[in-house]
């Protein structure tokens, strides 16, 4: 239980809560922890530890009820997840917009989240991975997160405040650098700014990217409708391709690391 408030918005919902009548809209993408190494390891094996109730699947209708503004959004699902604590299931990178302010979140675990404000002409990708890494964590203004974002990481030993090193919660918290996610977020960031000649072979993109001319509806479209078509990760050719061709892979190609299209039938 928690405590109710004296009016709640209207929302609208498909599979998720989507936008609510104020006009705060949400998306997510689940964020998987690369266990192929030891800290992988160790860091998952530490999020599923938390004795958490919080489920994005449900926490969305409490927060679209309740949010007048994407930021609002954001301090009422912060202080949601640092009262009840995420449940012990995989991060999470939500987005909240309201035709005015874009703030991307990603919580990890425990009572662990943090988020920033997206610039007016920048565009952020996550694909199932974690990437807030580059943020101001003395700038109030543009940047939230929980009182123990960084003090958690000491704690346990996966961070040095006197290391001189930057803290970057997405490697620390979410460890993955895997193609499967990688890939993707090279292709949108190629097909928006591809002034910036970025490799699909790197393990580590911009956060966010200033695309190359203003984006319209349609151009979005063609990115969430893309399978690599025209490079050499062309899923409608060769082995990692699905049936006769078809770009439009229904299962994982089995465990471990594949190709994977921004284009996918369950999204």
């Amino acid at each position: 239980e928690m405590p109710q408030v004296p009016q709640t918005f209207q929302y609208l919902r498909s599979c998720l809560p989507v936008m609510n009548e104020k006009g705060v809209a949400v998306g997510e993408t689940t964020c998987s922890i690369d266990t192929s190494t030891e800290y992988g390891k160790e860091v998952k094996e530490v999020m599923f530890n938390s004795e958490g109730i919080v489920d994005y699947e449900y926490i969305f209708e409490v927060v679209l009820e309740r949010a007048s503004t994407a930021r609002e959004a954001v301090e009422i699902l912060g202080e949601i997840i640092e009262t009840y604590k995420w449940a012990p299931i995989h991060a999470e990178c939500i987005n909240f917009a309201d035709g005015n302010e874009i703030w991307i979140m990603e919580v990890y675990g425990h009572d662990l989240w943090c988020a920033f404000k997206l610039a007016d002409d920048e565009v952020f990708v996550s694909a199932n991975a974690a990437r807030i890494r580059d943020i101001d964590f003395d700038d109030e203004e543009n940047v939230m997160h929980s009182p123990n974002i960084i003090t958690f990481a000491v704690d346990q030993g996966w961070y040095d405040p006197d290391s001189g090193e930057p803290f970057r919660p997405a490697d620390i918290y979410a460890p993955n650098r895997r193609v499967y996610s990688l890939r993707r977020v090279w292709r949108a960031y190629d097909l928006i700014a591809s002034s910036l000649g970025l490799s699909p072979h790197e393990l580590e993109y911009p956060q966010t990217v200033e695309p190359d001319s203003k984006l319209s509806v349609h151009d979005v479209f063609k990115i969430k409708g893309d399978y690599y078509q025209g490079t050499e990760y062309d899923l409608t050719q060769g082995p990692a391709a699905g049936p006769w061709g078809n770009p439009i892979l229904y299962a994982n190609k089995g465990e471990g690391d594949w190709e994977r299209s921004i284009n996918m039938h369950r999204t």
